[in-house]
């Protein structure tokens, strides 16, 4: 799913709003999502598919909103609102950080950034030797929007965590195998606050709930084991089982 063009609304309904427009875009019923802020923090959140005011709201999500918006005032944003687990990218920051490098700021605020764009941002992120930079640098280049599709045809389309069936369970439930995909999603083993590593050396396929039990228990000690990572915590690990062959 491409990045979508989005209003932050700070009012008596502080919501994220999208337009009527969007809506073959958007999921085809309403769902509970978690959503990634620009401060990194994920968010509990509820898409509601209002026919006439699509739009994402939750405790967690209001109090960014309000945060940094202003009572009776929105602000722009894009969101990458694949799947369960949705990014929020401030979009004056995109526009402003596009505009430094000299690109097309009419690509960026409609989340079609291009793969040489892409190249120039992760390069600029990459000359960020400090983490919190880094990291900023990162949220404001935009997440490439294609990245998910790529690894899912590279890697497949089941959870790589040891023994876990979610997919595959998901999909016999539901008889149709777009309800496995709907709960599959691209993980980056070294976080993004650490280093900007888009390379599938970098990244693995997981369900929504162990993409969230990663995110949500970390710290977690990371061990390459060949293609495998095992990551620990206290007495507990989680094996994340790879095949990389196609890197050959």
């Amino acid at each position: 799913m491409p990045l979508l063009a989005c209003k932050l609304v700070h009012h008596t309904g502080t919501i994220i709003r999208f337009t009527t427009s969007q809506l073959p875009q958007l999921p085809s019923e309403d769902r509970d999502i978690t959503v990634e802020l620009p401060t990194g923090r994920i968010a509990d959140g509820h898409f509601r598919r209002h026919p006439a005011n699509p739009n994402v709201s939750g405790p967690n999500v209001v109090s960014y909103i309000k945060s940094h918006v202003g009572f009776g005032e929105t602000a722009r944003a894009l969101i990458d609102a694949t799947g369960y687990s949705w990014q929020l990218y401030t979009l004056d920051d995109a526009v402003e950080f596009a505009q430094r490098e000299n690109m097309n700021t009419a690509r960026v605020r409609a989340g079609r950034i291009t793969g040489a764009d892409l190249s120039r941002l992760l390069a600029r992120a990459d000359r960020q030797t400090q983490a919190g930079e880094r990291r900023i640098a990162y949220t404001r280049l935009l997440r490439p929007s294609g990245l998910r599709r790529m690894i899912l045809e590279l890697m497949g389309k089941s959870c790589q965590v040891d023994g876990c069936a979610a997919v595959e369970d998901m999909e016999r439930e539901w008889g149709d195998p777009r309800a496995g995909l709907a709960i599959v999603e691209v993980h980056h083993i070294e976080g993004l606050v650490r280093r900007v590593d888009h390379h599938p050396r970098n990244l693995s396929v997981v369900c929504g709930n162990h993409h969230r039990l990663i995110h949500g228990f970390r710290p977690w000690a990371i061990e390459h084991d060949g293609d495998d990572v095992v990551l620990t915590k206290g007495t507990r690990s989680v094996r994340i089982v790879r095949d990389l062959s196609f890197l050959d």
